[in-house]
């Protein structure tokens, strides 16, 4: 008795276009992204962390009651640089904070411990980072072998969900203006 092969699924076969290659690349890094996304709120933490560890409160205090008061006067950002262990990092935050310290001069981190945690978040997010531009350089190279959806299928079979639902259609093109080809005629004197 013979296995029975598993129906091959019906790929719509699409002309692929540059819209359609990137939403297919967008479409399979997803995963990815939300590890990253993810990944960057254990670094919000770690932030905190930081900030705790280098400033006291009485100066943290102060400085949120500026930016509370006056966001505009205070120079903020999303992401901070420190000196942990002598390696200069960004940490991220989702919301503007008071900038602490100027170019070169990142407030510095001596807790061993934290210091650890850091360094490990961001050999980590580095890792991630290239998983992404590894994935999305070979997707890319892939997609440019290929013509057609159906090219696609039998090249990367693995991959049909995600070029095969929900089908790629492109957003409407937009409507360009109608040449005024009289009106050019005229400004440059040719025509009757």
């Amino acid at each position: 008795m013979t296995k029975a092969k598993a129906p091959v699924p019906e790929i719509k076969k699409i002309r692929l276009n540059n819209w359609h290659r990137e939403t297919i690349i967008k479409s399979a890094t997803q995963k990815l992204e939300e590890k990253m996304a993810a990944h960057e709120k254990l670094g919000e933490e770690l932030y905190f962390k930081a900030l705790k560890a280098t400033f006291s409160k009485k100066l943290l205090d102060a400085a949120q009651t500026v930016l509370e008061s006056d966001l505009k006067m205070l120079s903020t950002s999303t992401s901070h640089t420190f000196n942990v262990g002598g390696r200069s990092i960004s940490l991220p935050t989702s919301n503007p904070q008071p900038h602490f310290g100027y170019y070169g001069n990142y407030p510095a981190i001596a807790n061993q411990i934290l210091i650890e945690q850091i360094w490990s978040w961001a050999e980590k997010k580095e890792e991630i980072r290239i998983e992404m531009k590894t994935a999305r350089a070979t997707l890319s190279a892939l997609l440019k072998t290929v013509a057609t959806t159906e090219s696609l299928f039998k090249v990367w079979p693995e991959g049909k969900n995600f070029y095969s639902v929900p089908p790629l259609t492109p957003p409407d093109k937009p409507q360009l203006p109608v040449v005024q080809v009289e009106a050019l005629n005229t400004i440059l004197g040719i025509g009757g």
